[in-house]
């Protein structure tokens, strides 16, 4: 049936349903379809991208901020096209500044360097890709 309804079957399924629940900001369950889908297909960036996204983004929430801050550093070097990029890159770096002021408040200053850090790294990718045609 999936053969059917998706062109990639199970890839295009897992995809689809983790893409949703993305959308509805269900973060772990997004990351429990995209990583079924990156199994299909592990050379596929635009996976990558949105498993490691989904994975930081579930970390924040759960005030794992040293996880979540692991996974949005996989985002900047990976290859992906398209508006939705620069949407995660802006939403993963206005995270990375929350967990920057959060740590700080708990004194805890070089954790908050590590993190402003990464939000300006992932600025400067959102702001490369913005230039780019």
């Amino acid at each position: 049936i999936f053969h059917l309804m998706f062109k990639k079957g199970f890839l295009d399924a897992y995809q689809l349903a983790g893409q949703s629940y993305l959308e509805s900001e269900h973060y772990s369950l997004s990351s429990t379809y995209f990583s079924k889908a990156l199994k299909m297909d592990p050379h596929n960036h635009d996976l990558r991208f949105l498993l490691n996204f989904s994975l930081g983004m579930n970390g924040y929430y759960r005030n794992t901020y040293a996880k979540s801050m692991s996974y949005f550093t996989k985002l900047i070097p990976l290859e992906w096209n398209g508006k939705l990029k620069k949407e995660y890159l802006r939403k993963a770096e206005e995270v990375c500044n929350k967990i920057c002021l959060e740590w700080k408040e708990e004194q805890s200053l070089k954790a908050a360097k590590k993190a402003g850090s990464l939000a300006e790294r992932i600025r400067k990718c959102y702001d490369d890709f913005r230039r780019s045609p």
